[in-house]
């Protein structure tokens, strides 16, 4: 993976973005993303924070090297916690187990400073993309039609138990910000990507 070579400042001028504004930048940044190299741990919102392996990986130990113990292709990690270096960007579990970010399919949520979330994703390739976003600034969407959840990259997302989530008409969700993939817009909320064409805006 490319070196995390960008400056900072560029970060932080992502944050300005209001609710909901398109993030089709997002989009063409995804092989080098705008994030702080930092060996420190970053603890994560374990709640909604889990990937699913892509191959047979050796779980790293806290100096990053490989362990005997392995975790196979296809099962759930927890993340607990999120790690950057200069080369790439790594996850740990609750016991500090570590494993690329590279290895995995799935979305990690934490905060990245007092009035920014960042959200990283990765695809089922273990390509990345993330998104910035002012929890602030929400803005409230009414579900018009059931909705799936999606990946940032507009794929159906899994659950933990493997099985697509359907949101149901009539839900009120906070949104966050919007991207465009493949022609088609779709919302960050707290319940994940949505497609913008099941939900409209509504005031507060």
């Amino acid at each position: 993976m490319k070196k995390f070579l960008l400056l900072f400042c560029l970060f932080l001028s992502l944050t300005a973005s209001p609710a909901l504004a398109d993030s089709k930048k997002t989009k063409s940044k995804t092989s080098s993303p705008v994030v702080k190299v930092s060996n420190k741990d970053i603890k994560v919102d374990s709640k909604r924070s889990y990937v699913i392996l892509l191959k047979d990986q050796a779980y790293l130990t806290s100096k990053l090297k490989a362990s005997k113990k392995l975790i196979k292709k296809k099962a759930i990690f927890s993340v607990a916690y999120v790690r950057f270096t200069d080369k790439q960007i790594y996850y740990a579990n609750k016991n500090h187990q570590w494993i690329p970010a590279a290895s995995t399919h799935g979305t990690v949520w934490y905060q990245e400073d007092a009035h920014t979330m960042m959200v990283l994703s990765t695809d089922k390739k273990g390509k990345l993309s993330y998104i910035l976003y002012n929890p602030a600034k929400v803005t409230r969407l009414l579900l018009t039609h059931n909705s799936y959840v999606y990946d940032a990259q507009g794929q159906l997302f899994l659950s933990k138990k493997s099985t697509i989530t359907n949101l149901k008409k009539g839900q009120v969700l906070d949104g966050y910000s919007s991207q465009t993939v493949s022609g088609k817009k779709f919302y960050l909320t707290n319940k994940g990507w949505i497609k913008a064409s099941n939900a409209k805006v509504v005031k507060k």
